[in-house]
């Protein structure tokens, strides 16, 4: 889980991973990473899966989703409902800055009918590359929330255009 291209190297992570595999105890090699690591990651073309951080706050790897699955690698979304932003402080390390974007791009004001976590989360799923996002959960209502959202696909593409554009003018 996030390991620098530097450290898999050293410690011949990938050989491993390919020995545990070989074996018949895995039947996927993947990596949890992000920029800029995970063009070298990619480079290796031994992974099968890419766990990259996106949300409708956090688009900086949009583009490296798309080149990942081109690939033919599964990308995980993590981070996919922007770790409870807007709606509490789940995460105090990134919340201040998640917040301030999520508030100075106005995005409630986009599609004031969706909750704000369905928003997010729906968002997540628009991305034509990720194939699946992970959601953190603390109770069943939640799950059934989060359920419910993603039942019902992904976003019209306008408003998607229209979150990315009002989130870009702020960063």
């Amino acid at each position: 889980h996030n390991p620098t291209p530097e450290e898999v190297q050293r410690y011949n992570c990938v050989s491993t991973l390919q020995a545990i595999q070989a074996q018949g105890k895995t039947r996927f090699i993947g990596v949890s990473t992000t920029l800029p690591d995970v063009e070298e990651f990619l480079e290796m073309g031994v992974f099968d899966t890419f766990q990259l951080p996106y949300s409708a706050l956090e688009l900086e790897h949009e583009e490296v989703l798309s080149r990942v699955a081109q690939r033919g690698a599964g990308t995980i979304i993590r981070g996919g409902v922007a770790q409870g932003v807007p709606v509490k402080d789940t995460f105090p390390v990134k919340f201040a800055e998640k917040k301030a974007r999520w508030e100075n791009a106005s995005l409630s004001t986009l599609a004031p009918q969706l909750d704000p976590m369905e928003l997010i989360l729906r968002f997540a799923l628009s991305h034509p590359s990720a194939h699946t996002v992970i959601v953190g959960t603390k109770n069943l209502g939640h799950l059934q929330a989060n359920l419910r959202a993603a039942e019902k696909g992904p976003l019209d593409a306008q408003l998607v255009e229209a979150i990315r554009a009002q989130v870009a003018s702020v960063l």
